[in-house]
């Protein structure tokens, strides 16, 4: 993100990535590493998402965020970031950085998420 957001921005997103950190780190101790190889594929499917998301209307940008949000593995940390942002810094955020900012945290939480999965089908004791 340092290209794409400006140092307030970047506070937020720091604010909220520190945060989605802590949430899964009380779960999962300690949190594993985060592949490359599943990152890549995570980043390819959000940026997807993204560009789907793009052309919407503000209700309709609203209502595909709300789906997304009811059949999410997690959807209490991603009601947080939606909330967050759009409560908390909607009016110093442009809607395009906004988008942008959620997707990027999206692909935080996925990431950990797909780890920890990782971590758990191949190094599990038997």
């Amino acid at each position: 993100g340092d290209r794409e957001f400006d140092e307030f921005e970047k506070e937020i997103f720091l604010f909220l990535g520190i945060g989605i950190w802590q949430t899964i780190s009380k779960i999962h101790r300690p949190l594993p590493l985060v592949l490359p190889i599943l990152l890549d594929e995570i980043e390819e499917d959000n940026l997807n998402l993204l560009d789907s998301l793009k052309n919407l209307s503000e209700k309709k940008f609203i209502d595909r965020i709300g789906q997304i949000i009811d059949s999410y593995p997690q959807p209490a940390i991603l009601f947080y970031i939606v909330d967050t942002l759009i409560e908390d810094v909607e009016t110093e955020i442009s809607s395009e950085k906004l988008g942008l900012m959620f997707i990027h945290l999206k692909i935080v939480i996925e990431s950990f998420q797909k780890a920890i999965a990782f971590k758990k089908e191949n190094f599990q004791t038997k």
